[in-house]
């Protein structure tokens, strides 16, 4: 269970990496970007974080119950 949570911290930093990545390239391009892409960026990144986030406090839980 600690590898498979390991495992999907380290898909979802590499996809919030990559959305962070992205937003800045086409930001970058002097383009004018509707504000609804915008929007969907910034609502994907922040479902990424608290996945995250949520990952993060399971792998906790995991530790603490293998410490016991």
């Amino acid at each position: 269970m600690k590898t498979t949570v390991c495992f999907l911290l380290i898909i979802f930093y590499v996809i919030l990496a990559l959305l962070i990545f992205l937003w800045f390239i086409y930001h970058g391009s002097g383009h004018e970007i509707p504000i609804e892409t915008d929007r969907s960026f910034i609502f994907s990144i922040l479902i990424n974080i608290l996945i995250i986030i949520g990952l993060k406090i399971i792998l906790k839980k995991i530790s603490r119950r293998e410490q016991e």
